[in-house]
């Protein structure tokens, strides 16, 4: 009888294929990612629980014209981020006095200046555009035909007392504002700011100050940086910096002594052990006994092993 092989021809796998909703969502985490790893000073950010496209943030300017203001804003990614040369759009929640922020809702950050060729992805990311809305709270030259918000453009120029004044109303209204609901309260990660309440924040502003792992990256980051780092907060009603220098944890501090002053353990008290004591404690723990032959049987804590 004769054998016949039976065989399957062989099919060629499918090319492996990524959904592009997937390959945007990988992006923008990647973008969140590095902004994590290197925040902006005073800037504060979240991506929206509700739309994959949208972050929320709040911008605390510590100095300059507009110095102590709290302004809102939201990012929108486009519709094809990260292949698309549209840069993408900074919205502020209120009005701005600014040469670069729209007057009329929505009030829309001009950023054309800082990206005049687009958004271009193999040279820019995220971090440069919040970078960007950043530091147009410190820049306010612009070209009065092109601009935003000529009126701003030109106050700057000609009569900078009424444009400070009227970035001072700016700052006001965006302090009296703060505790207000933002606009998009129903998304589970929209930013609420709440007055100081010390039954809830106290316990945690302990935690952040006493956290042991934080000091010992403060600590590496002060070898490296050759700048020491301490705590800082900012006084609102004076608008000024307040620190208060290290206490604890010292970079030539043991980490045991570290946990026991950070977190409040007590010492050991072996003032009422004697030598004799101890002497006796080790043995009883430890018996080592040699038998006839060449056996040998150790004792450690009620477990026996015999060699």
């Amino acid at each position: 009888m004769e054998a016949y092989e039976l065989g399957e021809e062989a099919k060629v796998p499918e090319k492996l294929s990524i959904k592009s909703g997937i390959k945007i969502r990988h992006a923008i985490d990647t973008e969140y990612a590095r902004v994590c790893r290197s925040p902006v000073d005073g800037l504060y950010i979240v991506p929206s629980f509700n739309d994959v496209y949208v972050w929320f943030g709040i911008l605390f300017v510590r100095r300059g014209y507009y110095g102590g203001g709290i302004f809102r804003f939201t990012l929108k990614f486009p519709n094809d981020f990260p292949n698309t040369r549209t840069i993408p759009t900074v919205t502020f929640e209120s009005y701005v006095f600014h040469p670069s922020i729209s007057p009329k809702s929505p009030h829309i950050l001009d950023l054309k200046k800082t990206f005049p060729d687009g958004f271009k992805k193999e040279k820019h990311n995220i971090l440069n555009i919040l970078i960007a809305v950043q530091r147009i709270f410190f820049s306010y030259e612009a070209e009065l035909g092109s601009c935003s918000n000529p009126e701003a453009a030109i106050l700057w120029k000609e009569h900078k007392d009424k444009f400070k004044a009227l970035c001072e109303d700016c700052v006001n209204t965006s302090r009296a504002q703060v505790y207000d609901d933002p606009p998009h309260m129903e998304d589970a990660n929209a930013i609420k700011l709440t007055p100081w309440d010390s039954s809830i924040h106290e316990a945690a502003r302990e935690r952040m100050m006493n956290f042991c792992g934080t000091q010992e990256k403060s600590s590496w980051w002060e070898r490296s940086s050759g700048k020491q780092q301490g705590f800082s907060w900012i006084d609102t009603d004076r608008m000024l910096f307040m620190t208060e220098p290290k206490t604890l944890m010292e970079e030539d501090m043991p980490p045991s002594e570290r946990d026991r002053v950070a977190f409040g353990i007590e010492r050991l008290d072996l003032s009422g052990v004697s030598p004799e004591d101890e002497q006796e404690s080790t043995s009883s723990r430890t018996n080592t006994k040699l038998s006839e032959g060449s056996d040998i049987s150790l004792s450690s804590n009620g477990n026996s092993v015999v060699i």
